[in-house]
């Protein structure tokens, strides 16, 4: 629909039901991404088992015929929001968005140059972005994520892992939920989806700012580099980014090895809540020494990558950004749910979480400080799904509801053998819940946003 400036200034004044009013975001975009040298030789694929797990990737579309990628794609399912339904690929220049990040929820870091590889999920095309990375403004995203999870997730297609790596260029509310970030977590509570969000960029101009202000890593914590939209939704997992350290002709990365990267945003979220959840390896910019008004993009500070071939494009490229931190995270869950297949999406939510942990050089860092940057650190796939003579995991299975006013009780016991107090060892008990309610975007605290908090 379309209404006058008169009309839209007539119902934001005077209509009392209105609750919100807000212009289309504009999309952030990652770093140019940087070409390979062109590869002769490429490892074997072969397609994911008929019972693996599918994560649906939206995003610019993706080169459906890469060789990298081609026998893990569900092209039965592929679907456009731009322009015909029918055209799905990555027009994007520089190697592709989608394409690259398709290929990280196939390989992690691990792109198969040389031998057979077998990915452990299917990957689902759906093309939101134009050729420009950016969302058309025809498009709303609340309205097409919701049609997406209805047409891909539960009880129809039974996909519930969902790679989100599109954010606003701006940070995101710090008192209402914005209505694309509640869609996303009703969808988690309506049909089981699980939404893995990129926690956004910075710009390269409010970084070399903050960096002249208050240098590094201080900077991570002005309120410009705060999380963007929606990765504030409580159903998402957010994830951050973590510089790869390196140098090359003179530039310099801005953060350290495993320091989180110059451009990553930050928490916390909305009502102080823990955001980013996770963080992963993606990279960073840049800096000659001296002058922080220079920052550029440089291969070995930069994240390998499949990259699409349109344009003469190699293969295999590099880039960095939350965008290709956030199918990382997208690719350890697969791994979760090839696992356990039935359980719910809550589990591999707590699994996936439970199976991070600081290391120990945070322990010079304030705590609140290392939540707002780093959530509870790189989740591991091992971890997560398997137990060790030194670690073991309890879970609830199935999908418990807990009703209003009621309370479930667990009785976790500790072997008599680990309660010797001669014994000089340490023994850590963590207790980790995943939980799901219906949200009410109309609420502006905690309490009153989801159902049961």
């Amino acid at each position: 629909m379309s209404v006058s400036g008169k009309g839209l200034s007539d119902l934001v004044h005077n209509f009392s039901f209105l609750f919100d009013v807000s212009e289309p975001d504009d999309v952030c975009w990652d770093p140019d991404g940087l070409s390979d040298d062109g590869l002769s030789d490429l490892g074997s694929v072969q397609p994911p088992g008929p019972d693996a797990p599918k994560v649906c990737i939206i995003d610019s579309g993706v080169e459906e015929g890469h060789p990298l990628i081609r026998p893990a794609v569900d092209t039965a399912t592929s679907y456009s929001y731009v322009g015909s339904p029918t055209d799905t690929a990555d027009y994007v220049a520089q190697g592709g968005h989608g394409t690259k990040v398709a290929g990280l929820v196939l390989y992690h870091d691990n792109i198969p140059y040389s031998g057979t590889s077998r990915p452990a999920s299917w990957i689902q095309n759906v093309r939101v972005l134009d050729a420009h990375n950016h969302v058309p403004t025809n498009i709303s995203m609340p309205k097409t994520i919701t049609d997406i999870v209805r047409r891909y997730a539960n009880p129809h297609g039974g996909t519930r892992i969902f790679n989100h790596s599109i954010t606003t260029t701006g940070v995101s509310r710090v008192q209402r939920m914005s209505i694309w970030a509640a869609t996303i977590d009703g969808l988690a509570w309506s049909h089981d989806a699980l939404f893995v969000v990129a926690a956004g960029n910075a710009g390269g101009s409010l970084i070399t700012s903050d960096y002249k202000s208050f240098g590094y890593p201080d900077l991570l914590f002005r309120p410009s580099h705060r999380i963007a939209n929606p990765a504030q939704g409580l159903q998402a997992i957010t994830v951050g980014a973590l510089a790869l350290g390196g140098n090359e002709g003179g530039w310099e990365s801005i953060a350290p090895r495993s320091m989180p990267a110059s451009y990553t945003r930050s928490g916390p979220g909305i009502w102080d809540t823990i955001k980013p959840e996770v963080v992963e390896y993606a990279g960073d910019w840049g800096m000659l020494p001296g002058r922080p008004e220079a920052l550029a993009g440089r291969r070995e500070m930069s994240l390998p990558m499949v990259t699409s071939t349109m344009y003469g494009h190699p293969v295999a490229g590099y880039g960095v950004g939350t965008s290709f931190a956030a199918p990382k995270v997208s690719h350890v869950l697969a791994q979760i749910e090839a696992s356990m297949p039935n359980e719910s999406s809550q589990l591999y939510r707590a699994l996936l979480i439970q199976s991070a942990e600081w290391p120990e050089w945070t322990n010079g860092w304030a705590p609140r400080n290392a939540l707002r940057v780093l959530g509870y650190w790189i989740p591991n796939a091992d971890r997560a799904i398997s137990n060790t003579e030194h670690r073991i995991t309890f879970i609830t299975t199935g999908e418990p509801r807990i009703g209003s006013q009621s309370v479930h009780l667990y009785d976790v016991r500790i072997p008599q053998e680990l309660q010797n107090p001669s014994e000089d060892y340490d023994i850590r008990i963590q207790v980790t819940l995943a939980y799901k309610a219906q949200p009410r975007i109309t609420r502006r605290r905690l309490r009153g946003y989801l159902s049961h908090s």
